[in-house]
This record gives structure tokens, C-alpha cells and sequence, in this order.
């Protein structure tokens, strides 16, 4: 989905405010997007220059540096509920490499 496209849809959903987390790590700046505070898509997109790209392919395995799925959702629902606070690791999430595991 173009950033464009994405604004477009969250703003009609009535979403205003977001939350950008960056990394930056060989030569390669990334960030990814969610509303502030409110349930929504989260979209992880790949900058160069004044041109942002979608992050189609899968994540290094070797590095997943705060992608996406790494994200703690303002919705949490706390303990035995969340994959971060109970530092579970699953398919999508590793709390070894998990920014969010690793800050708490």
C-alpha cells in the first residue's frame, strides 16, 4: 500500500495521529507506521531519498531490529494476553531480538 493510500484510509476511519518508529541500520532506513492510540493497520515502509517504498519482502531473519511486528499495540491487553509482556516467542515474534522485550 503507497503511504498515500494508507493516510487516505486511516484518516477516512476517522485516525489523525500516528506513531513512526525508524531504524536505520547498513545504509538501509526504515520506519513503520500505526494510529496513535487506536486500533489500524500498521504498514512498514522502506525510505530513499524523497521516495518511500512498501516493505514487501519478509524481514532478515538474522536482524528484526523493530519491524512491525515487534510493535506493542496501545490496545494491550496485559499480562497472558500480549506476546511482549509475557516475553512469548511465536512464529512473528522472538523476545531476544524484540526492541520492545528487550526495553522492559
Amino acid at each position: 500500500m503507497t503511504f498515500e493510500d494508507y493516510l487516505k484510509k486511516e484518516i477516512g476511519e476517522g485516525k489523525i495521529d500516528f506513531s513512526i518508529r525508524a531504524t536505520y541500520y547498513r545504509a538501509e532506513l526504515k520506519f513503520y507506521i500505526h494510529p496513535e492510540g487506536k486500533d489500524g493497520c500498521t504498514e512498514d515502509y522502506i525510505v530513499t531519498g524523497n521516495t518511500l517504498e512498501p516493505q514487501r519482502q519478509q524481514p532478515n531473519p538474522f536482524f528484526t531490529m523493530d519491524t512491525s511486528e515487534n510493535f506493542h499495540p496501545y490496545e494491550c491487553d496485559g499480562a497472558g494476553k500480549c506476546v511482549h509482556c509475557d516475553k512469548k516467542k511465536t512464529e512473528t515474534h522472538n523476545p531476544e531480538t524484540c526492541a520492545l522485550c528487550a526495553e522492559g
